[in-house]
């Protein structure tokens, strides 16, 4: 509900896409959890921000294209010269799904996609 707070409803649903949704369930899911404001974009602060608590959490990570990152402004610069090829600065859902497809060690490391991944339309 974007209070802030996570309800254990919340918590259980999450979980529950997480582990039984479809790809495209954990896709929509994933992307919400990038847009952090809820307007149907991400912006490179957004995956920076998300980025920032990773490295607090986990230190610093080596996933995207296998590739090392001295910090969460370069993960969020690479992950924008992939994803935004009409260099608006913004991430759209469609973006975002054909991100996974071109870039799947991305999406795979964060364990989305024990399934396979969306199919494009």
């Amino acid at each position: 509900d974007r209070s802030g707070k996570i309800t254990f409803e919340d918590f259980v649903r999450g979980l529950s896409v997480i582990n039984r949704g479809t790809p495209e369930e954990k896709l929509k899911f994933s992307f919400a959890m990038y847009d952090l404001n809820n307007d149907g974009v991400i912006t490179r602060d957004e995956i920076q921000s998300i980025a920032s608590s990773f490295y607090q959490l986990c230190g610093p990570l080596s996933s995207y294209s296998g590739k090392k990152y001295d910090s969460p402004a370069q993960l969020a610069d690479e992950f924008f010269e992939d994803l935004d090829e009409d260099a608006t600065g913004k991430i759209t859902f469609e973006q975002y799904k054909e991100g996974a497809l071109k870039h799947p060690d991305f999406f795979q490391a964060l364990k989305l996609f024990t399934d396979g991944l969306p199919q494009t339309k």
